[in-house]
């Protein structure tokens, strides 16, 4: 009987400078990499604050809680190679380990003879809501307390976007030393320890953020734009003027692009120019 081996694929990531390599376990940096960012070891962890414009936002993240976040994304190096006797064999490891990577932040689509990883966003996002809850609280203590639904939104919008824009490397070690490969995505709650992400990881924050605060659904938008993956979110508003949006399941979605450069539901020049093309696909959904 013939073994064949598959070579598991990230999905694309954007072109940019690769963040640091984290070092949360014991020796985490008491330093943020953002130029005006302040932060400060406590007893249990670190007391951030975060500029936003002429505000600033404070917040604290627990080591153990981060250290639980980190681990939590990524799968072991060796689980990019299935070693498999025929198709069929092939196709029930896949749907056996599915809901493993899922689990892990990470999902998986066979695409010809390859199999694509690529984060899983929606996912992801879902379980970590409870993670960046005080973190979101900390945002809208920030614009006053009448403030509307489509405002509060916003000024989450704003509170991601301030965020430096960074590649994650595509391999890490965790808390105990092993080597993770996470498709370039990070828990949210190391992108607001770090004040850093790519497209993937702010959108998925934001969806985070967003997650109970109204019944408002989401959606992720992905396209290419000169060479480039680029992700953004679709949230289910009625449209302001100067609104970008699409229309699906019969609904209206104003597209949020998290990457400096936009603000608010103003689009960076890239989203502006995969929406107004309409280079995109709905790739993940909540």
């Amino acid at each position: 009987m013939s073994v064949c081996v598959v070579l598991l694929t990230a999905a694309c990531q954007p072109t940019a400078r690769q963040a640091p390599r984290s070092k949360v376990a014991k020796t985490s940096p008491t330093k943020s990499p953002h130029p005006v960012r302040q932060v400060t070891t406590t007893p249990t962890g670190w007391r951030i604050v975060h500029p936003v414009g002429a505000k600033a936002v404070g917040y604290e993240v627990e080591r153990e809680a981060l250290n639980t976040a980190i681990d939590s994304v990524g799968i072991p190096k060796a689980d990019e190679v299935i070693k498999y006797a025929d198709d069929g064999d092939l196709n029930a490891q896949l749907m056996a380990r599915g809901a493993r990577l899922m689990a892990q932040g990470i999902s998986q689509a066979r695409v010809g003879e390859a199999i694509q990883l690529r984060p899983a966003f929606s996912a992801l996002a879902k379980r970590s809501v409870g993670s960046v809850r005080h973190i979101r609280e900390a945002v809208l203590q920030t614009i006053p307390d009448n403030a509307s639904g489509r405002d509060r939104i916003e000024a989450l919008a704003r509170f991601v976007q301030s965020f430096e824009n960074t590649t994650p490397a595509r391999y890490r070690r965790d808390s105990r030393g092993r080597t993770l490969m996470t498709a370039g995505i990070r828990h949210p709650l190391e992108t607001v320890y770090t004040g850093q992400g790519d497209c993937d990881s702010l959108s998925v924050l934001f969806s985070a953020l967003l997650d109970g605060l109204t019944e408002t659904e989401r959606i992720f938008l992905a396209g290419v734009v000169e060479g480039e993956r680029h992700l953004m979110v679709g949230v289910e508003l009625t449209p302001r003027e100067g609104d970008l949006f699409i229309q699906n399941a019969g609904a209206r979605w104003v597209v949020f692009d998290l990457t400096q450069g936009s603000r608010g539901s103003a689009l960076s020049a890239r989203g502006k120019a995969l929406i107004r093309g309409k280079q995109f696909e709905i790739i993940d959904a909540n």
